[in-house]
């Protein structure tokens, strides 16, 4: 991220993102890169609405290194898609350095979030790849991320180790190859407590959380592995991995009862191995059937910048 594109003037300014259809569900992502770019030290702070309605209550920047990005998933009601930044009280100038538009159209016999109303904006709280490195789409290769996903690196809990491990990812969510490859396993039967913040999202109504478990190789039949899956100290679901399967758990609806949430993954009593995970998704939701269109007062809702405002990764790949 070398350029942005600030706003000094305006109480909110919009982008008209086209999109060829409506009535599908786009990955829309923004990416902030502050840099000091102003000499001022002071990073901003400022709200994002989707088509009128608001889509992230703040968004924070910062002085470190790495941008910043708010994610949603988010279906279209027209041919256009309205994304404005809105000034806030004493948050500074806003600024925004990328945008990008998905759709996430799947091929034939795969499914993606499919339990997602497309009444609600689904905006990403973490998305995290267990034992393995950042994944996402790299343009000149063939990966098998097709939708523009980051799968950021996630931190091995202390009382886990990583392991090896094989499935066949053409499974709910189409998960890339890369992110099933590897797991952390619990050590001496431990549980496995993963914390999810998401204090960065709008007060959400409720949670959608996908936990993806791949087996490892070289085991017997009798190396079962059963999982309970417990949110908030609450069972909500279970997991029974098999051979070079990926097995996906999708719980929702989810009630958060502050601003972060505990995933806690535990041994079935008739397990033979203790608990292990590939990698996990977490939404929080946001009614849009009410939202209003605004009409836009700024001069940028006419501007058109195909390298910022419509990146559109059409990303039909065998």
């Amino acid at each position: 991220m070398n350029t942005l594109r600030f706003f000094p003037t305006g109480q909110q300014n919009c982008y008209d993102l086209k999109v060829y259809k409506k009535k599908v569900r786009y990955l829309i992502r923004a990416g902030f890169f502050y840099g000091n770019y102003d000499g001022l030290s002071s990073p901003p702070t400022f709200e994002l609405h989707l088509d009128g309605k608001k889509w992230m209550t703040t968004v924070k920047t910062s002085m470190i290194e790495d941008p910043v990005y708010r994610e949603a998933i988010y279906e279209a009601r027209s041919d256009h898609i309205s994304l404005c930044v809105v000034r806030v009280k004493d948050g500074g100038v806003p600024f925004i350095s990328s945008i990008e538009v998905v759709p996430l159209e799947p091929p034939v016999n795969h499914y993606l979030y499919y339990r997602m109303e497309s009444s609600h904006t689904f905006n990403l709280a973490t998305r995290v790849n267990f034992g393995g490195d950042e994944v996402r789409y790299t343009a000149g290769t063939s990966p098998d991320e097709r939708y523009n996903r980051i799968w950021t690196r996630g931190e091995t809990p202390p009382n886990c180790e990583v392991t090896a491990t094989d499935s066949d990812s053409s499974t709910e969510n189409d998960p890339p190859r890369e992110v099933t490859k590897h797991s952390v396993e619990a050590k001496s039967f431990t549980n496995i407590t993963l914390s999810v913040d998401i204090s960065q999202t709008p007060t959400p109504q409720s949670a959608y959380v996908v936990l993806y478990f791949a087996e490892e190789k070289n085991l017997t039949f009798r190396d079962t592995r059963l999982i309970n899956i417990y949110i908030d100290n609450h069972m909500k679901s279970e997991a029974a991995l098999d051979f070079f399967t990926c097995q996906v758990v999708t719980i929702y609806h989810v009630i958060p009862v502050g601003p972060s949430m505990s995933v806690t993954l535990a041994q079935d009593k008739w397990s033979a191995l203790p608990p292990s995970i590939s990698a996990m998704e977490v939404f929080t939701t946001l009614d849009k059937s009410s939202a209003p269109i605004l009409h836009c007062r700024s001069f940028f809702c006419a501007f058109r910048n195909f390298v910022i405002s419509c990146i559109c990764l059409l990303l039909y790949l065998a």
